[in-house]
């Protein structure tokens, strides 16, 4: 089984490409939706509790907003809830891999892979990337955000170039048009999930071509 890193900085579209991978038969996780469950977990409320005050919670419900609000300006704080969550969501994401044993390519989907250096259990790294002007205005339209608040929320990410440096694949999002947007990601998508099963048939020719040869030599001995 190919595990594959699907990541992007906020307003980027990452989970757009992802759904686009889905309809292409790839089993994928969502790792924003596995931290909304992780939330339920009386650990995780009593951590984040911890962390950032017990007015997090208001009636016994989680405040999204006073959360976004505290995460986003307060680096030190959103690397330990990042701590506290990631954990979950790997043990969720290893069940998800046990129950799609029959898939040879499984993806999560996950803003954060580098700055919870989770990247290392990856086979491939794919970043979503588009302009600056363009994810502001995206997160601003979306979620009507100030721009003081998607620039706040940009500074607590991983600069775009660093991601792409680190990354096997890159698809750039930049179209306005919804229509051609997705035209154009699919056709990236496509190229990409080409190149992996293209590189999984060359790794296991190689293997096999080791294998062969290793038998032969113990055959001549």
């Amino acid at each position: 089984m190919i595990k594959v890193g699907l990541t992007g900085g906020i307003g980027s579209g990452k989970t757009t490409v992802s759904q686009i991978f889905k309809e292409r038969g790839i089993a994928v996780f969502n790792s924003d939706v596995c931290a909304r469950e992780a939330e339920k977990e009386t650990h995780i409320q009593e951590g984040y509790k911890r962390i950032l005050g017990e007015d997090v919670y208001v009636e016994g419900q989680i405040d999204r907003a006073n959360i976004r609000a505290i995460l986003f300006t307060d680096k030190d704080k959103l690397q330990q809830v990042n701590k506290l969550v990631t954990p979950y969501i790997k043990q969720k994401f290893e069940k998800f891999c046990e129950d799609n044993a029959d898939h040879q390519i499984v993806m999560l989907e996950s803003a954060i892979l580098f700055e919870t250096d989770s990247v290392k259990n990856f086979d491939y790294i794919i970043t979503v990337t588009a302009s600056e002007n363009t994810r502001i205005k995206r997160v601003m339209t979306r979620d009507n955000s100030t721009l003081e608040d998607v620039l706040n929320k940009l500074k607590n990410q991983l600069p775009e170039l660093e991601k792409i440096g680190k990354s096997n694949f890159i698809v750039i999002n930049d179209g306005y048009d919804l229509a051609d947007s997705i035209e154009i990601l699919a056709k990236q998508v496509d190229a990409i999930h080409k190149a992996i099963k293209y590189d999984m048939v060359a790794k296991a020719a190689s293997e096999l071509a080791d294998t062969l040869h290793d038998t032969t030599k113990e055959l001549d001995n």
